[in-house]
């Protein structure tokens, strides 16, 4: 069972030059000009879904790492 902590939520760091895709496998949709993070919403076996404003995009699972962020920091 993979659990995360309430006080958690997983996120994946992207570099610059990132694709992005709309679908697993599909055409390109755009290319990172900047790092980012973005959150992590599921996965298929060769792509990570991420959070991208009110939708979500793919991108390839290799050598991306999931990682959690704790939300309370600071609080």
């Amino acid at each position: 069972m993979n659990l995360v902590p309430t006080t958690c939520h997983r996120v994946v760091d992207l570099k610059k030059g990132t694709v992005l895709y709309k679908t697993p496998g599909g055409e390109k949709y755009t290319t990172l000009d900047a790092p980012i993070t973005l959150g992590f919403l599921a996965a298929t076996s060769s792509h990570y879904f991420v959070a991208d404003g009110d939708a979500g995009v793919y991108i390839l699972r290799e050598g991306v790492a999931v990682r959690t962020e704790d939300k309370n920091v600071g609080i």
